[in-house]
């Protein structure tokens, strides 16, 4: 398979399938010990050592206040030379989401687009999660 800007990660947490860009992945990791922040943000559930860094790991099913088991995965994406894990449960294919512009609609901070099936695919990057957090 190419991977091309529109390709995708896709990931489950909770009961929504996210999308995160495949060129900014960077790894994915078994779920770690995250350790607590004292000042946190909806979402934030800590931080992990990454190398030699300390990155934010943010839960996207705790962001939306969805119910979810625990998460046995992270993403690891970066961006302009920043790092931030997500957690999930699951991860599935690449595929390509097209993302017209204007096609996207807004939803609780994430973009949502729908694929081929018409399925609603929330989109995470860490452009995103920047705008989350701040």
């Amino acid at each position: 398979m190419d991977v091309t800007e529109s390709s995708y990660l896709l990931a489950t947490a909770g009961e929504i399938e996210f999308a995160f860009p495949f060129r900014q992945v960077v790894q994915v990791i078994p779920y770690t010990t995250v350790l607590r922040a004292t000042e946190r943000c909806r979402g934030v559930t800590g931080v992990i050592l990454y190398g030699d860094e300390l990155i934010p790991v943010f839960n996207p099913a705790e962001y939306l206040g969805i119910p979810t088991i625990s998460p046995c995965l992270l993403i690891i994406s970066r961006f302009d030379g920043d790092y931030a894990a997500a957690a999930v449960q699951a991860v599935g294919d690449v595929m390509p989401l097209k993302r017209e512009a204007g096609a996207g609609e807004c939803r609780h901070g994430f973009e949502v687009y729908h694929d081929e099936a018409g399925i609603d695919r929330y989109i995470i990057s860490l452009q995103t999660f920047e705008e989350i957090i701040s």
